[in-house]
This record gives structure tokens, sequence and C-alpha cells, in this order.
């Protein structure tokens, strides 16, 4: 067998690709001029943050919350707190909470540069 062949059985095979089909993945993919303007304006963590909750966009019905970040990355209230509002002034990320006219509380998230300027 040559050395760079991969030697599983069809059911291993068949459990990766299983396993595979319920991560969840977006169409968005930061690209290297994003990555670099958040990376020199706002850091390293902030850009992680951003990957985060592009990650968590994909997911139905999910939440963008500060606990969750917080939970995830192990960080302090405080620094999820700070790299999402280095986010914010960026203009990566805008979060927009309303109530209609029945009382319905909604909440609607924009997570992409062109879209958080148009608003």
């Amino acid at each position: 067998m040559p050395r760079n062949a991969i030697n599983i059985t069809f059911d291993e095979a068949h459990y990766l690709m299983e396993k595979r089909k319920r991560i969840p993945a977006t169409k968005y993919e930061v690209n290297a001029d994003e990555r670099h303007d958040i990376l020199q304006n706002a850091g390293d963590q902030a850009l992680l943050l951003y990957q985060y909750y592009l990650r968590m966009a994909a997911i139905p019905d999910s939440t963008i919350e500060d606990t969750d970040a917080m939970n995830y990355f192990g960080w302090s209230k405080a620094k999820v707190a700070r790299n999402r509002r280095a986010l914010e002034k960026l203009d990566y990320f805008r979060k927009i909470t309303y109530t209609s006219s029945n009382g319905r509380r909604s909440v609607t998230y924009y997570l992409t540069k062109d879209r958080v300027e148009k608003l």
C-alpha cells in the first residue's frame, strides 16, 4: 500500500461522512481584506469572535449572545462585550431588536460589513 493511502473501512468512511453532514456551514467566509481589517483595528480575539458569530449564523434559530460566546471561549463577559463593541465600531456586527404591534419581540443580526453599512 502506498505511504499516503488511507486505510479505513467503509463503515468508518460512512460514519465520517454522516458526521460532516451534521456540521453547519455558512455560505460566507471571511476574506483576506476583512481578516486584515479586523486584525489591524480590533485584534485577533475580535476576529475569533466574528468567525464564531458567522458559525452561529449558519445554525437555524440560534441566538448570538455574549453569554454563549463567553461559555464557548472561556472568556469573561467583559472581554466578549469589548470585542463585540470593537466589531460594531468597525461595522462588522449589528444587532437590532424590535417589537411588533402584537407584542412579539424579534432580533435581527447583521454580520457583514456591506450589510451593516447600509443600515
